[in-house]
């Protein structure tokens, strides 16, 4: 008789191990590359949409840009008036986000980490 600690008994196979389930494995599959191609086709309709050409009203001038073209621009004025979070937006668009590297070693009882590539004094 087979004994486990945790699962259902009619799962265990003699020698105690649990049952491999081909058709458990293979739903779970399914569902991934479900997942996947509905996030593609999410990623596909955005870019059509920011390709798309629109028409924007400035006053009594009428100016036709890609939706892209219109974010950047928003953007653009949303730093000029200061705003903190499109300008750091746009110099990590520009400039690339700093790297941060993590490294850990545990030697016996001893933790040694070090952070590096992150302003130790910055606080957010």
């Amino acid at each position: 008789v087979a004994v486990a600690s945790r699962g259902k008994p009619e799962n265990l196979t003699k020698k105690g191990q649990f049952k491999y389930n081909r058709e458990l494995a293979r739903k779970a599959g399914e569902k991934g590359r479900e997942t996947q191609r509905r996030k593609r086709l999410i990623t596909e309709y955005i870019i059509k949409l920011l390709e798309k050409k629109i028409e924007i009203k400035k006053g009594r001038k009428k100016e036709t840009r890609t939706g892209a073209e219109h974010l950047v621009a928003v953007l653009y004025d949303k730093a000029l008036k200061g705003d903190m979070q499109a300008i750091k937006e746009i110099i990590d668009r520009v400039e690339g986000k700093p790297l941060q590297k993590t490294e850990a070693e545990i030697v016996g009882n001893n933790v040694k980490i070090e952070i590096t590539g992150v302003d130790a004094d910055k606080k957010d």
